[in-house]
């Protein structure tokens, strides 16, 4: 600053230097499906906000002037960055996650305008077991005393990412088991010919396994008297 010399007043000058320091941030993390079941995709959003008073600029959104990358960590796990949008967002999607609940956090890496920072709530992302429907039909039916009948047992996902369910499946008449099998891409039979004459109500227990949760089928059979 300097002030000029007048005829009074001889010229004086002075200066400061004004240190402007880097703006302070914070980052959440959100999940678009919480919980979610085995197969499900599941987009994690990271969102990097300015705090004051860098933020306190009325009439001007400084979320446009961010930059930078947030690494996604899953279980500890770093993911690749990915680059801040105009709006400081940052997603990822995920459809192979392990049924478990998972612990999601995110890094901000700053920029020349801003400070990094991490998030200080973590989020933890429930996977339960995929819903299972089970699909069980009997053939030939009626059958006559002491003929064999084959009941057929399906057990397929609801959700088509989940894939394939594997376990075992019971087989009983009424409320009393009589056998059980694996299942081998999702089936498998039992044949029977010991069913006493009369009307049968055939349930399916499957068991469930480590992706899928459990699931009931029936079919009614009939077995003639000679």
């Amino acid at each position: 600053v300097t002030f000029p010399e007048s005829a009074d007043f001889y010229e004086a000058q002075d200066q400061f230097v004004q240190q402007v320091d880097k703006t302070n941030t914070q980052i959440k993390v959100s999940s678009s499906l919480n919980p979610a079941q085995f197969g499900d995709t599941v987009a994690l959003t990271a969102d990097v906000d300015i705090l004051p008073p860098g933020a306190g600029i009325s009439g001007t959104s400084l979320d446009e002037l961010i930059t930078g990358t947030v690494t996604f960590f899953i279980d500890g796990n770093p993911q690749a960055p990915v680059s801040v949008n105009a709006a400081g967002v940052a997603s990822i999607s995920r459809g192979n996650l392990s049924v478990s609940g998972h612990l999601v956090r995110a890094s901000y890496s700053g920029d020349v305008h801003f400070n990094s920072a991490n998030t200080a709530i973590d989020l933890t992302q429930q996977v339960n077991r995929a819903t299972t429907n089970t699909v069980v039909t009997g053939a030939p039916d009626p059958t006559n005393v002491g003929q064999n009948v084959t009941f057929t047992v399906t057990v397929s996902a609801v959700n088509p990412s989940a894939g394939t369910p594997i376990g075992t499946v019971v087989f009983l008449d009424g409320a009393t088991a009589f056998g059980s099998r694996s299942l081998v891409n999702g089936a498998a039979t039992f044949d029977i010919s010991t069913l006493p004459p009369g009307a049968h109500t055939i349930n399916v227990n499957y068991l469930g396994s480590t992706n899928y949760d459990v699931s009931s089928g029936s079919t009614s059979h009939t077995v003639k008297g000679n």
